[in-house]
């Protein structure tokens, strides 16, 4: 029956020929019986890794309660429970909702927030940055151009800047973080005095980690300085969280590693560990500048999707999920580290928490995706991203010690048997910290 699928959905990147039956945990069995271990978890939808027993139970509650109350037409009390889980866990002058069912949905709706409060249409996004499919936001997407091909002419008044990273900026691997920053800094102001003036810019949109961009996470001082800029121009911020947020990078909102706070922030898919929900958060004095009526959907903020994210947050304080992100991240980092010393062509090992991509030589086009193929055939799925040679590691958060490790010997199994890529290193191994360095703000690595 794929074939009945339109042809713009491209075929499944681990294999056309497999169906799900059933999944638990970090395991997902086909059709066949075949037994796989996931750490793509849906692109990091499946946050608690698959039908966690007390967000299932919690969606099956709510289906046999309320299972739709359009909130244009009523409210409901899984949403409004959420509400009060999510103020509790954000900064205080993050204080008003909107939720979505998708994440392309969400960052419209920051966009019509920064358009509605500052009066100003044009935006600035980083180079390498995915922020969805729609128009607007395949407009804002510049990981890879297979997302806007041939659907031309996008959204005006975008404009693209340097994400600060050696290769993008075409700068010597060892420069400086410090230096990459200036120089990215740099660009960011050229555009607001030669290509747009800040009376025009709304906002800027980043992903705190970039996701299809290549797993990098921006780096302290880029950050620091882009909140600088933006309010020295009233440019709001936008943080875009959708894969980075909820967890994924050791802390519960990726903005709490940074010394600022978005104006908007966007959330999604481990919100809900597997249904779909998305969303906004702002200021209220900038969401008061809307219109009523400016914001809606038919499914926006559905109530099973609302009850299931009030169990992830939930198991996330009741299971300690963060202090085992942080666990495992290290474990992660070390078992690695130790493949990584026998394969050469392995250049850099990065990303905070369990947002973990490894980087091969880029003089070898398709080296990544060959691994990816060689970890599926023994049954480990893997994705790979970016038009770098890079493979993202996005496990469960909840994953246990005894899996990881399970992990970490099939993928260096898949990397003996692939052959050709083993030998002396010519040069060491680029690594950034794991979790805790980063949380405490150390400059022990490249990128903090």
């Amino acid at each position: 029956m794929q074939k009945y699928l339109v042809r713009g959905v491209s075929p499944p990147i681990l294999g056309p020929n497999i169906v799900a039956q059933r999944a638990k945990g970090l395991y997902v069995w086909d059709t066949e019986g075949r037994e796989y271990i996931d750490i793509t978890t849906g692109i990091g939808v499946c946050s608690l890794g698959h039908c966690h027993p007390a967000v299932t139970a919690a969606a099956q509650a709510q289906c046999a309660k309320v299972q739709h109350a359009q909130m244009n037409c009523m409210y409901h009390e899984p949403m409004l429970e959420l509400i009060g889980r999510m103020k509790e866990k954000l900064h205080p002058s993050l204080d008003s909702f909107m939720f979505r069912s998708t994440g392309a949905e969400a960052v419209e709706d920051a966009l019509k927030v920064a358009r509605a409060a500052t009066g100003k249409t044009n935006v600035i996004c980083l180079q390498g940055g995915f922020h969805g499919r729609t128009f607007g936001t395949m407009s804002l997407t510049t990981s890879k151009n297979i997302y806007h091909r041939g659907l031309h002419p996008m959204l005006g008044g975008i404009h693209v800047v340097p994400f600060p990273f050696a290769q993008q900026m075409l700068v010597p691997l060892d420069t400086p973080p410090q230096e990459i920053c200036a120089k990215a800094l740099t660009h960011l102001e050229d555009v607001l005095h030669q290509a747009t003036s800040p009376d025009d810019v709304g906002a800027l949109i980043m992903e705190p980690t970039l996701g299809e961009g290549g797993y990098l996470a921006c780096p302290k001082w880029y950050v620091e300085g882009v909140a600088k800029i933006c309010k020295e121009n009233n440019i709001l911020l936008i943080f875009d969280e959708v894969q980075a947020g909820i967890g994924r990078t050791g802390t519960l909102f990726a903005y709490e590693q940074y010394s600022v706070v978005p104006d908007i922030m966007v959330f999604a898919k481990g919100i809900a560990g597997g249904f779909p929900l998305s969303g906004i958060v702002t200021k209220k004095e900038l969401a008061d500048k809307q219109l009523p009526g400016t914001m809606g959907g038919t499914y926006a903020g559905n109530a099973v999707a609302c009850a299931a994210a009030n169990a992830v947050l939930k198991a996330f304080d009741d299971e300690q999920i963060l202090k085992n992100v942080s666990a495992r991240s290290k474990q992660f980092y070390e078992g690695l580290q130790s493949i990584a010393q026998r394969n050469s062509a392995i250049t850099e090992l990065r990303g905070p928490g369990l947002m973990i991509g490894l980087h091969f030589k880029d003089s070898v086009p398709g080296q990544a995706k060959a691994v990816a193929s060689q970890c599926m055939k023994n049954r480990l799925m893997i994705l790979p991203c970016s038009k770098f040679e890079v493979l993202r590691f996005i496990p469960p958060l909840n994953i246990t010690e005894k899996e990881t490790s399970t992990v970490l010997e099939v993928f260096d199994k898949s990397l003996k048997e692939l052959g050709g890529l083993s030998g002396e290193r010519a040069v060491p191994l680029r690594s950034c910290c794991s979790t805790p360095c980063m949380k405490e703000n150390t400059l022990c690595c490249r990128y903090y």
